[in-house]
C-alpha cells in the first residue's frame, strides 16, 4: 500500500464526518467499483460499525492481520476502528450496512445479541439463517434505497434483525457459542488501552483512570480477554504493529517511535519474543503467504 498510514473513512474513499445520531448508511460493494475497482485498501471507520454481506462472487477478505479466501455467501463484522480491506473478483458484489457507534450501541441495548469483535464467516453447509440473513439484507438496501418517511425506523429495526442473525450464524460456526459480551469494567479498560496504548504508560495509570483497584480491574481482564492488564497493553501494541506492518510501507524504526518505544532495538525484541520473527520478517511472510480459508 503506497500510503505512509491506515487511513480513517467515513464511507470508503470519503473523509471522515461527524455523523449525525442514528446515523445508518447501506449501499452495494458495486456502487463504488468506479473508485476501487475490486480493490479496497486496507482503512478503519472512527465511529462506525459495518456488516458486509457477499451474495456473489469471490476473492480476499482482510481483517486486521488475518486474511480470507472465499465465495459467497459471506459475512464479516467490523466494529469501529479495526482495519480492514478486500481484493475481488469483478463479479462479486456484497450489500455493506454502516451503523454509527451511537445506533449500533443502542440497538445491542434494546434486544440484539452482543457483537463487540471483528469476524468472518462462510457457509460451510446449506442453513436457514444465511436465507434469512439474505432476505434481511436486501430488505434494509431496499428500504435505504426507497426513502420513506418511516425509513429510519425501519432501518433500525432491520439493522437489530441482520446484527441478530449475524451472531447466530458466528456462534454456529465457534467453538462453545462464541464469546459474550465483556463486562463494562473489561470494555473500559480495553477503551482506555485503545486509546493510550502508545503512551507506554503502566498498569497502575489504568487503575488510577478508571477508579478501581488493581485486584478488580486483574480479574475483569482474566476474566473477559483471558489475559492479564499488563498483556493487554503490549497485545493492543503487537496488533498495531502488526497493521502498520502488513498495510504501510512505514520502517520498522518508524513503527518503532509511533509506538512509544525510544529505541527501534527494543520494539525489534519486544515483537520477536512475541512472533517469533523480526518485524522485517513477520511483513515479508505476512505479504506473501496464501490467505486462510
Amino acid at each position: 500500500m503506497n500510503q505512509k498510514s491506515i487511513p480513517d473513512y467515513f464511507v470508503y474513499g470519503e473523509e471522515v464526518r461527524v455523523l449525525e445520531p442514528g446515523f445508518m448508511h447501506v449501499e452495494l460493494v458495486s456502487a463504488r467499483n468506479f473508485q476501487h475497482r475490486g480493490h479496497v485498501a486496507a482503512h478503519k471507520h472512527p465511529d462506525m460499525a459495518q456488516i458486509t454481506y457477499w451474495f456473489k462472487g469471490s476473492g480476499t477478505y482482510h481483517i486486521e492481520d488475518q486474511s480470507w479466501i472465499f465465495s459467497a455467501p459471506a459475512l464479516s463484522f467490523t466494529p469501529s476502528h479495526v482495519v480492514h480491506g478486500f481484493d475481488v473478483t469483478n463479479a462479486a458484489d456484497a450489500i455493506v450496512l454502516s451503523i454509527a457507534t451511537d445506533a449500533f450501541d443502542e440497538i445491542i441495548e434494546f434486544g440484539a445479541h452482543a457483537i463487540h469483535s471483528a469476524f468472518f464467516i462462510v457457509q460451510n453447509e446449506p442453513q436457514a439463517q444465511w436465507t434469512t440473513l439474505n432476505w434481511v439484507m436486501q430488505a434494509l438496501l431496499h428500504e435505504y434505497q426507497t426513502q420513506n418517511v418511516d425509513t429510519p425506523s425501519a432501518l433500525a429495526h432491520l439493522a437489530g434483525f441482520a446484527l441478530i442473525n449475524a451472531i447466530r450464524l458466528r456462534n454456529s460456526q465457534a467453538v462453545g457459542g462464541g464469546p459474550s459480551s465483556p463486562s463494562p469494567l473489561a470494555q473500559r479498560l480495553r477503551s482506555e488501552i485503545n486509546t493510550a496504548f502508545r503512551e507506554n504508560w503502566p498498569v497502575e495509570h489504568y487503575i488510577k483512570k478508571l477508579g478501581t483497584t488493581y485486584h478488580l480491574l486483574e480479574k475483569a481482564c482474566l476474566h473477559n480477554f483471558g489475559i492479564s492488564i499488563k498483556a493487554a497493553i503490549v497485545q493492543r501494541r503487537l496488533l498495531e504493529a502488526k497493521r502498520l506492518l502488513k498495510f504501510s510501507i512505514r520502517s520498522s524504526e518508524d513503527i518503532a517511535f509511533e509506538l512509544g518505544f525510544k529505541d527501534p532495538t527494543y520494539f525489534n525484541r519486544d515483537f520477536k519474543k512475541q512472533t517469533g520473527l523480526a518485524p522485517g520478517q513477520w511483513r515479508k511472510r505476512a505479504l506473501n503467504n496464501p490467505p486462510e480459508r
